[in-house]
């Protein structure tokens, strides 16, 4: 195991990156506030089984809940909130139904809520959603620090985040999993991999995807639990850019054309005896051959 300290162009495909401002930068960045604006991604995953539509696509229409993976990205924000007191916004794309989401991630955040919810967003892939959260995050920021949750567990893909970084001119590190260090215009965090562990100061304005198990989610304080939670509705109408082409299933770069659940695996039970079980498996070997 190895430690890196690195900085270098914003390349959002890439694990160690800090780059380039854009031009809209967050106020932090150029040093005219104390504290950075910081926005936590989340998403409204099925609960359970996922149901299937018509078209063999994921259903969004039964019981929901916070993607499991985005309570570690909440819980990084709750820690930045611990040292340098800055609240947290939180931002979703989903059903109307994810609106109860955002409040409860809200309970650790501590910020406002927005729901990106419209017909024209629907079907939408890693790069149509990432614009939308992109264009909904220029709305209602600019904001100095975007956490994500590693992947979802509907998608698996792990795509948005680095998408929003790339769409933006973000600086991006993934795979975070400890705070090392925050400060109003760089983290200062470390990154995991199988093989090699880096130690990255990351100037802001950034993106920052986490590792779901190094940052165990807090129960949140029963005044956290209390306090009133604003969840704004955002439409296709409130975006910067409202063309219906940029999102959802017409703004996609990919078509899931089927989803379906694998049949299940036939298994046969050995019997105890030594020259049973050796046919058996020189029989499933020679199938396989």
């Amino acid at each position: 195991m190895s430690e890196v300290a690195a900085a270098g162009p914003s390349n959002a495909s890439g694990n160690m990156a800090a780059g380039p401002r854009n031009n809209s930068e967050p106020a932090a960045s150029k040093g005219l506030k104390a504290i950075p604006r910081i926005a936590v991604s989340v998403k409204r995953v099925p609960a359970g089984e996922p149901g299937l539509t018509g078209r063999g696509l994921v259903s969004r229409s039964g019981p929901g809940r916070l993607n499991p993976h985005d309570g570690a990205a909440l819980e990084l924000a709750a820690r930045i909130r611990d040292l340098l007191g800055v609240p947290a916004d939180v931002i979703s794309m989903g059903p109307k139904a994810a609106e109860e989401t955002i409040k409860e991630a809200l309970c650790l955040a501590g910020g406002k809520g927005y729901l990106l919810t419209d017909p024209a967003f629907a079907g939408a892939d890693s790069l149509a959603t990432a614009r939308a959260l992109e264009a909904a995050l220029a709305l209602k920021g600019p904001y100095d620090l975007v956490i994500c949750g590693l992947m979802t567990t509907d998608g698996g893909t792990g795509q948005v985040g680095p998408a929003l970084a790339a769409l933006a001119g973000r600086a991006f590190v993934g795979r975070v999993d400890e705070l090392v260090e925050a400060g109003p215009n760089n983290l200062v965090v470390s990154q995991r991999f199988p093989d090699m562990r880096a130690i990255l100061r990351v100037s802001f304005p950034a993106v920052a995807t986490v590792l779901q198990g190094a940052f165990p989610p807090r129960v949140p304080t029963i005044r956290d639990r209390l306090r009133k939670k604003e969840c704004e509705i955002v439409t296709l109408s409130d975006l910067p850019d409202s063309d219906p082409g940029l999102y959802g299933e017409k703004g996609s770069a990919t078509a899931i054309r089927r989803v379906w659940r694998p049949r299940p695996i036939r298994r046969k039970a050995l019997s105890p005896s030594p020259q049973n079980a050796a046919r058996l498996i020189l029989d499933e070997a020679a199938q396989i051959v």
